[in-house]
């Protein structure tokens, strides 16, 4: 009996049944984190295995990653001498990839700009350039698509504004107290969290003597571009010496477009020639930044001082305003943040952007 007894104490009970299913089910749902932990990884903490992009191209993201962090700079403007360009705007935030057709990136890195006619940096909205050798280009925007084929606009980082030259040409150099220049030195606009304008930059010229005339002569700066409105080229310049100035506008930047981006206005640049010599085209100024929207190019002044057929003649541009910035898209996630970038031309071309994909 005592056998039969403990034979009987062994089998369960239906209550005996319900508390071990009861104690099981926690085993079970603490699985179930572990499980989805490996389907996939949340938005990489700093640190994370990253890839520096620093050329357009497109990516295909692995199955398993649903969000990715990014950095994305923008190209910096050009400098002739002188005057240095803008530089272009950096924006760090997350992406959200939880589909397989989000997880196909397609990345446009903006270029810095040169110096030269065709000095504006290629990217997400060109940016725009000037007419000759002393022109300065500003950068060229950056972007991140997301999605099949040509993808959907996510964020775009704008480029610095060009730079500027002062020119001085002065056969009577010689003459004593002739051609002092003292020109002032303002950079291109920046990209950031508030695109910078462009600056007017001037000089100030003395004769030889007081029928030469002394002066100033001032030129203006393109406006920088807003989130959805294109900058404005420079129009205005000045001059207190005793003959007209020449003033040639910068060019509007162009935008937005959520396709191709908005180009940067190019720089302005003014003729100069005399009886004496034929000097061409002086005083140079910076082309816009592109980007969403792309910034106004600066204008250029010119004069001529000093007596008839003496060929005293000064050059100056303004600087070229920022492209504008975009942080609209859907899959955006909260938060991104805007500084300033480091690469703007001091003497000669812009850095190039870049883009940092990390997951």
């Amino acid at each position: 009996m005592a056998d039969v007894a403990a034979s009987s104490s062994l089998t369960p009970t239906r209550r005996s049944v319900a508390k071990g299913a009861a104690w099981a089910a926690p085993v079970v749902a603490l699985g179930a984190p572990a499980a989805l932990a490996a389907a996939s990884n949340p938005c990489p903490a700093p640190g994370a295995p990253c890839t520096n992009y620093a050329s357009g191209t497109s990516i295909t993201l692995p199955s398993n990653v649903t969000c990715v962090s990014f950095v994305i700079t923008g190209g910096g403007g050009a400098s002739p001498g002188g005057v240095a360009g803008g530089s272009g705007a950096t924006i760090t935030g997350t992406l959200l990839t939880p589909t397989a057709a989000s997880r196909k990136l397609r990345l446009v890195v903006g270029q810095g700009g040169t110096n030269g006619p065709t000095g504006g940096g290629a990217g997400f909205g060109n940016g725009g350039s000037g007419v000759n050798g002393l022109s300065a280009g500003g950068g060229g925007g950056s972007a991140i698509f997301s999605g099949n084929g040509t993808g959907t606009l996510q964020v775009v980082a704008g480029g610095g504004g060009g730079g500027s030259s002062t020119s001085i040409y002065q056969p009577n150099i010689l003459q004593p107290g002739a051609g002092s220049i003292l020109p002032s030195r303002n950079p291109g606009g920046s990209g950031g969290a508030t695109p910078g304008n462009g600056s007017g930059n001037s000089a100030q010229v003395f004769g030889a003597t007081p029928a030469n005339g002394n002066g100033t002569v001032a030129s203006s700066g393109g406006t920088a571009a807003s989130a959805g409105s294109p900058g404005t080229g420079g129009s205005t310049g000045s001059t207190t010496g005793p003959r007209p100035v020449v003033i040639t506008p910068g060019s509007n930047g162009t935008g937005p477009s959520v396709t191709v981006g908005g180009n940067g206005g190019a720089g302005g640049v003014t003729p100069g020639s005399t009886p004496n010599n034929d000097l061409g085209d002086i005083g140079a100024a910076g082309g816009g930044g592109g980007g969403y929207s792309g910034g106004g190019g600066g204008s250029s002044a010119f004069e001529a001082f000093g007596n008839p057929g003496n060929g005293n003649q000064v050059g100056i541009g303004g600087t070229g305003g920022a492209g504008s910035n975009y942080t609209a898209g859907a899959r955006l996630g909260a938060g991104p943040v805007i500084t300033t970038a480091s690469n703007a031309g001091s003497f000669g071309p812009g850095g190039n952007g870049s883009i940092q994909i990390c997951y």
